[in-house]
């Protein structure tokens, strides 16, 4: 039995990025740490780097928190924790639905929605694509799409891009239909359904923020680098980068969106991220994220504004005041992050470095390891998150201008704009 214990952090799912910032955060405050989480993954990320959890419980699933609970007491904790959140998306619903049962939160608790949840709620109150759900591949193969293509097809509860499809013809539709056949969702798990949606070929950006009592603040807001995967008749999307900024011409527009979607969706308290697409000065909601953003993007948060803004979630979780006066600090400079996957990117942005003299090239700390590759647990995760060989992070004054340098290195043709690869 533990007894005698300081206040716990309970963090279902680690970092893909392996950063999880809020064990550093729970280590500042005094916080004893504890992960949940799958042990095959686990046992993959001790081979990379050193996991800082004081104590780490592996379980089958760490999507039921009913599981949680079970194997948390069983380990002797008979304290509730103060904190709870989710170190990855796939989880992230487990992780509200924990602490509602374990806490008291009022008559309705919050708990995240899935991508198909969130657009019957906002239909006819903002903006999006047109859409249609399945439940399953067969109900997606059988019945006509009412609309021409192409459209998006993508799993309601996937992330990060898994299983997300650009569909131009009929062939293309069922070869897509057989790779998502073939696919698991992160931990192995099955799909619970999948969208059809309009292809809107706009430029897709991202919001970062906190709510707080219901009022937003906006703290950055991110251009996405979003690059193409083709394989024969399947073409998918990688999100290899973000480009962050605090000031321009749409930057008010997200801070009055970001508050429309905490309203719909009756999101009160909490961080919050939020993909939209622009088309022709028009905004399309995609989905909303009830948590901070992975690959990197608080890095970036942190670099032009000074925020810390795993620290803001955290502080906002345990119901503890926060340092207003970082609150979205707009500056006049942005920050962009990518993730470079090929030996040819790694060298350019090397070369780049080099002549320029300016950007910051970090090797990646993951190692090569083509057992765990094969391991149906780990696949998704380790297609989607572990084929980083290196990030390179680049100062500016123009967002347009460090974008132009990431399709460089991406080696992305001139005309090809990157605008119109989103949905993601």
């Amino acid at each position: 039995m533990v007894t005698n214990m300081k206040d716990i952090f309970l963090q279902v799912g680690s970092t893909r990025d392996g950063t999880n910032p809020y064990c550093a955060i729970a280590k500042k405050y005094g916080y004893f740490s504890v992960l949940i989480e799958k042990e095959e993954l686990i046992n993959y990320q001790s081979k990379n780097y050193s996991i800082e959890f004081n104590e780490v419980i592996t379980i089958l699933t760490p999507e039921k928190p009913e599981a949680i609970i079970e194997a948390y007491r069983a380990r002797g904790y008979n304290d509730n924790p103060k904190v709870i959140l989710a170190g990855f998306e796939a989880y992230n619903s487990s992780a509200f639905i924990l602490k509602n049962l374990l806490n008291s939160v009022g008559d309705n608790p919050f708990v995240p929605l899935d991508k198909y949840e969130q657009r019957k709620i906002i239909s006819g109150k903002i903006n999006q694509p047109w859409f249609y759900s399945f439940s399953s591949l067969k109900e997606l193969r059988e019945k006509n799409i009412a609309h021409d293509y192409p459209f998006i097809i993508k799993p309601i509860d996937g992330g990060g891009g898994l299983g997300v499809h650009l569909v131009k013809n009929h062939h293309e539709r069922n070869c897509v239909i057989d790779e998502l056949d073939n696919t698991k969702n992160y931990g192995g798990r099955d799909f619970s359904g999948f969208l059809v949606e309009e292809y809107i070929d706009g430029t897709e950006f991202s919001i970062q923020g906190v709510v707080e009592k219901g009022t937003v603040k906006v703290l950055t807001c991110c251009q996405k680098v979003i690059t193409k995967e083709i394989t024969g008749s399947v073409c998918g999307f990688h999100e290899s980068g973000h480009v962050a900024f605090t000031e321009g011409n749409y930057f008010d527009l997200f801070d009055s969106f970001a508050q429309r979607c905490c309203d719909v969706f009756s999101y009160n308290n909490g961080a919050f991220h939020i993909d939209l697409i622009i088309k022709d000065d028009e905004l399309y909601f995609i989905e909303m994220g009830f948590r901070i953003s992975g690959m990197g993007v608080t890095s970036l948060v942190k670099i032009i504004t000074g925020n810390d803004w795993a620290e803001e979630a955290f502080l906002l979780a345990a119901s503890d005041k926060r340092n207003e006066s970082t609150i979205s600090k707009k500056v006049s400079f942005v920050s962009g992050r990518l993730r470079l996957q090929t030996e040819a990117q790694v060298a350019y942005a090397y070369q780049w470095s080099k002549k320029n003299s300016r950007g910051d090239l970090v090797m990646s700390n993951f190692i090569k390891d083509e057992e765990s590759k094969m391991d149906k647990v780990l696949k998704s995760d380790l297609r989607r998150h572990a084929n980083t060989l290196a990030t390179f992070t680049l100062d500016g004054e123009k967002k347009d201008d460090i974008i132009q340098v990431f399709k460089k290195i991406l080696h992305l043709d001139s005309d090809l704009s990157l605008s119109g690869l989103n949905h993601v």
